[in-house]
């Protein structure tokens, strides 16, 4: 009895004499099987990256805007959601001003001035990266001080401290000193636009700042007790603000919006892949090809072996270890390659890095194996049904 040793040694033998078309008939394994770790690694990394930004969004934060009508949300909106609500554990107003300048000696920069209460910095997760929060007396006493996002501050201090500085507001032909108390972690993503690109003022000193103008842009910013109570938490906030608002409310979570990224990534990922594995299969072709052809060029080794005691399990064995071996080695270079492609197609794609587990790793090596075997065996069954006497003769 032939031992398996003996098999894979003929095998390799049998390809190192033909390196040239053992090269050219693995590049298809190579290609196919890139392309699949390329675009599952890719796609993890995206999962990951969608993940991570869901954490920094909340999953359990929910966003209510007002119908347009002209109704502005105010404390009693917000105490209404926290007294008859059974999802919601805090609500805060957020009111904000568009179109405000920043200036600091020769800096100038554009920006968003939003105002909230002192807790909602804590309820919502933004934390500090210097100096400190207003609290509730600087906001009873409009005092002249300011919270810098991260982005803000990067603008106009670059390196330098911001906090104690005082910096210069414009709003139409009005400007107001005031004082930079701290400044913002930086969020990114997601919520670079809501948190880092925004100065945060004590709602008094926004009201001060808008004079005679009215603060009509408005929002609710509500955190629930659990993030899988959302859909309940919707339900309930349009019921609670239906007779105040004819029209409805607009309702948003980070959740929800992330989810449909999500959920459209996958289907394009799954055309992707769909691609890759045609890809793999067309590598699969081409070995069988390649093995129909190399059975027709050794057919006198084929008879020659029958001849002296090859049993036909021999050949099959034979042949079919050529064209795993094939496709083992293309798939393990394919992985190669698809790794280092698939950091590319990320890092095109997306602000995110391509991983590849080892999960990954083992489905395409597996699906080579299955690719050397399902398209190897019907050359190494032709071989293996071969006539000595024929096959000697041609």
């Amino acid at each position: 009895m032939i031992s398996p040793i003996a098999f894979f040694q003929l095998a390799l033998a049998n390809l190192k004499t033909n390196k040239l078309r053992a090269v050219l008939t693995m590049l298809g394994m190579v290609f196919g099987t890139g392309a699949v770790i390329a675009t599952m690694s890719s796609s993890e990394g995206a999962a990951n990256h969608i993940k991570e930004e869901m954490k920094k969004l909340g999953t359990n934060v929910i966003t209510v805007s007002n119908d347009g009508t002209g109704t502005f949300f105010s404390v009693k909106h917000a105490e209404l959601l926290k007294k008859y609500s059974t999802t919601i554990k805090a609500v805060s107003i957020l009111e904000w001003l568009d179109g405000i300048e920043v200036r600091y000696g020769a800096k100038l920069s554009s920006v968003r001035a939003l105002s909230a209460e002192s807790e909602y910095f804590d309820t919502f997760s933004l934390n500090r990266k210097s100096g400190r929060i207003y609290d509730q007396f600087e906001d009873q006493q409009a005092a002249p001080v300011v919270v810098l996002g991260a982005a803000v501050k990067e603008s106009i201090f670059g390196k330098e401290n911001a906090t104690g500085k005082f910096i210069h507001l414009y709003r139409e032909k009005s400007a107001f000193l005031v004082q930079v108390i701290g400044v913002l972690e930086e969020k990114g993503g997601a919520q670079a636009e809501m948190v880092d690109r925004n100065i945060f003022l004590p709602p008094k000193t926004l009201s001060k700042i808008a004079a005679s103008q009215p603060l009509n842009n408005t929002a609710l910013a509500a955190v629930l007790k659990n993030e899988d109570q959302a859909p309940i938490a919707r339900n309930e906030i349009k019921t609670l603000l239906k007779s105040q608002f004819p029209n409805g409310v607009q309702i948003s979570d980070a959740r929800e919006t992330i989810e449909r990224s999500k959920e459209l990534w996958e289907k394009q990922n799954l055309v992707g892949l769909a691609l890759a594995l045609l890809s793999l299969l067309t590598g699969g072709v081409g070995i069988m090809n390649i093995m129909l052809l190399s059975i027709a060029q050794r057919s006198k080794e084929i008879g020659l072996r029958k001849a002296v005691g090859a049993r036909d399990s021999h050949i099959l064995i034979q042949f079919l270890l050529e064209a795993v071996i094939l496709c083992l080695v293309g798939g393990v270079l394919g992985i190669l390659f698809g790794v280092f492609f698939g950091q590319q197609v990320a890092s095109l794609m997306g602000q995110w890095q391509a991983t590849t587990s080892m999960m990954t790793i083992g489905v395409a090596l597996a699906f080579s194996m299955m690719v050397g075997i399902g398209f190897g065996l019907l050359p190494a069954m032709r071989a293996a049904r071969l006539d000595p006497y024929e096959a000697l003769r041609t």
